[in-house]
């Protein structure tokens, strides 16, 4: 099987990290998101679950968008940012989170009380604030350093010209 070329949103040894960064959450996907919640109506919280189904839809066609539509083939990059979304959603819809973070904090409840906690704390404007930045700060450069090292040269260098075989 013939070999494709990397697409260009795939992070590569010679990016830069603005350039790795830029390819952190591809554009179609972030631009389904915002024109899905435009034309819901997001002044008011009536649409909020079309809203919310609407994310999660996105969330699980992302992964097979990234790998089949735009041709990313590292699983670490698409798996990046999958979650990626994920803290982005979340920033973006802070305010709706928090209107309806009891309703989440009940749900959790009625499983038990462990899960009421833990949906209540992660759901929580403090922790949505702060895992973005760590997300956007710590975690970026670490993974697309890890991502897009340059592969170590397998045949034996060529001596330059006008070098002398000793």
């Amino acid at each position: 099987m013939a070999k494709t070329p990397a697409s260009s949103r795939e992070i590569k040894a010679d990016d830069d990290y603005v350039s790795r960064l830029l390819k952190l959450l591809p554009a179609e996907i972030t631009g389904a998101y915002l024109a899905v919640r435009t034309i819901c109506g997001p002044e008011n919280n009536e649409n909020d679950t079309y809203i919310g189904v609407f994310a999660l839809l996105i969330l699980i066609i992302s992964p097979f968008f990234m790998r089949f539509v735009l041709n990313m083939r590292n699983n670490v990059q698409n798996a990046f940012m999958f979650f990626t979304y994920i803290v982005w959603v979340a920033n973006i819809e802070i305010a709706r989170i928090a209107v309806h973070e009891q309703q989440f904090h009940a749900l959790g409840d009625r499983l038990s009380p462990q899960i009421g906690d833990f949906v209540h704390f992660i759901l929580a404007a403090t922790f949505i604030k702060g895992m973005t930045v760590i997300w956007a700060v710590l975690l970026s450069p670490f993974v697309f350093s890890g991502i897009a090292k340059p592969k170590p040269p397998t045949s034996a260098s060529t001596p330059v010209q006008g070098e002398a075989a000793q």
